[in-house]
């Protein structure tokens, strides 16, 4: 087979055709050494349905399988170490096995579109970029209809980058043993996701959901749990998610961005008891909110506006907001209102609330 006796230049191996040589599903087994130098790309015209490397401990660059419509099967049996991992449109049935796998810098997986239940098993502890976007894929923990054995991605622990994006069969994300994101961690457009669970993040770079929940069935509702989440060190963004009735951070006490809460409209409640600080604007509005707490909260650096017109609204909550110097209470044709303002130099904060 190609590069038999190279492992590797340095620069990328195109592999395409029927593997002559070799049975389909074992193209490279027996090459005879550890690490290979460079990357590995399937061409489209791959006639394989199965690819395994048996040998090989290393790759130094990337394996790239992109339209691949014949691959249904990939193993790398003894892989330890890897750059990235990235698959395209293959039609995988049956396992991604690369079960040895213990570093990996990126993954990208975009429309893979598997039929039926896919196994895989990947122990990484840590990874910078985690894509997953437009697949058919159920879950990103252990499915119980196939082999328990797979874990998938139970042992990540902490990501620079976390991207689940346009995932219709997604109905559940959750990274149990997950402790932090540097960077971002965005899930949108899963259009049946109804639980998004991160029981071990403790921090995060910013946390977006949005458009979620589109096509969960009537009778269900989505919610967000973040039991030991403590602080964001950026913006915190839950919108557009016309599931989304609970948002659960008891934790939650320091967020250095925006606090942005838009546009759920089964959204009734918003309690964040252990929320201190907030050091950019506070958006709360197109919710069918009937209450809102923030027990604890000391400090605002914007501006914070919540605005709801649901019937009997729950003010009783406002005194517990004072980010500002001067309070001003006012009725609006009857309607709870307070503002406050305070100069900073050229402008203004404000604080308003409104029903």
């Amino acid at each position: 087979m190609y590069f038999r006796k190279e492992c590797g230049t340095g620069g990328t191996a195109t592999l395409s055709g029927y593997p002559g040589t070799r049975t389909q599903d074992t193209p490279w087994e027996g090459l005879g050494c550890k690490t290979f130098t460079g990357s590995i790309a399937l061409a489209t015209d791959v006639a394989w349905g199965a690819f395994g490397i048996y040998d090989i401990e290393e790759i130094t660059g990337s394996f790239v399988a992109h339209d691949s419509p014949q691959l249904k099967d990939v193993s790398f049996r003894n892989l330890r170490k890897l750059e990235t991992l990235s698959l395209k449109n293959p039609d995988i049935g049956a396992f991604l096995d690369v079960r040895r796998l213990e570093e990996l810098e990126n993954l990208e997986w975009s429309q893979l579109w598997y039929s039926g239940g896919m196994g895989w098993r990947i122990n990484i502890t840590t990874i910078s970029s985690f894509v997953i976007e437009e697949t058919f894929i159920t879950t990103l923990t252990a499915d119980q209809d196939w082999d328990a054995s797979y874990s998938s991605f139970r042992s990540l622990k902490t990501a620079d980058d976390i991207r689940i994006e346009t995932n219709p069969q997604m109905g559940t994300i959750s990274l149990p043993e997950l402790t932090s994101v540097t960077n971002s961690l965005i899930i949108g457009y899963n259009s049946i996701l109804d639980h998004t669970y991160f029981p071990a993040l403790e921090w995060a770079g910013s946390i977006t959901l949005r458009g979620n929940g589109l096509n969960i069935h009537p009778a269900s509702a989505a919610r967000l749990d973040l039991p030991i989440l403590t602080e964001v060190k950026g913006l915190f963004n839950v919108s557009d998610n016309p599931r989304m009735e609970e948002i659960s951070l008891p934790a939650l006490q320091k967020v250095d961005g925006a606090v942005l809460l838009e546009d759920n409209p089964t959204l009734r409640t918003i309690f964040f008891p252990s929320l201190e600080t907030i050091s950019g604007d506070v958006l709360i509005r197109g919710n069918n909110l009937s209450s809102f707490e923030f027990p604890a909260l000391k400090s605002v650096g914007g501006s914070f506006t919540i605005h709801s017109l649901v019937e009997g609204f729950n003010c009783s909550n406002y005194e517990n907001i004072r980010p500002l110097d001067i309070v001003q209470r006012e009725a609006v044709s009857g309607t709870p209102h307070i503002r406050s303002m305070l100069n900073k130099h050229l402008g203004y904060a404000k604080l308003s609330v409104t029903t």
